[in-house]
C-alpha cells in the first residue's frame, strides 16, 4: 500500500473517498435505526469490522443535512458527570428514506457486480 504525505497514512483512494461521501447518510441512518445514540458513539458503531480506509471519521455534514431534512432528531441528555449530550434519533421519514436507500444501494451493486462478472468472462 502506497503512503500519503502524512507518515504511516496510507494513500487516500478517490474512489473510496466518493464513496464515503455518498454512503455516510445511509449508514448514520443505519445506525441510528438501532438505537439513538450520540456523535462519537456512532462513529464508532459505524466503523466496527471497516478497514482503517474506508472508515467515516467526520460524518457532520450527513447530520446537519439529515436534521434539515428532517430524517433524524437531537435532543440533550445529561450524562452521569452531569454533562449535557447530544443524542440523535432516526424518524419515521428517516426510516423510509433509508429503506430506499437500501434499495437503490442493493440494486446499484448488484448492476455494478453483473457488469463486471460479464466483463471477466470474456477474460476466460
Amino acid at each position: 500500500m502506497k503512503k500519503s504525505g502524512k507518515k504511516g497514512a496510507p494513500e487516500k483512494s478517490a474512489l473510496i473517498e466518493n464513496l464515503k461521501k455518498g454512503m455516510t447518510e445511509m449508514l448514520v441512518l443505519n445506525a441510528l435505526d438501532i438505537r439513538p445514540m450520540y456523535i462519537y458513539e456512532l462513529i464508532q458503531e459505524v466503523n466496527v469490522d471497516v478497514p482503517e480506509k474506508c472508515r467515516i471519521a467526520y460524518p457532520y455534514a450527513a447530520f446537519y443535512r439529515l436534521i434539515e431534512a428532517k430524517c433524524i432528531t437531537e435532543s440533550g441528555k445529561k450524562t452521569a458527570d452531569d454533562r449535557l449530550r447530544t443524542y440523535y434519533k432516526i424518524t419515521e421519514k428517516g426510516r423510509k428514506r433509508l429503506k430506499t436507500m437500501k434499495e437503490d444501494y442493493e440494486l446499484y451493486v448488484n448492476s455494478v457486480n453483473s457488469v463486471l462478472k460479464r466483463a471477466e468472462s470474456f477474460k476466460a
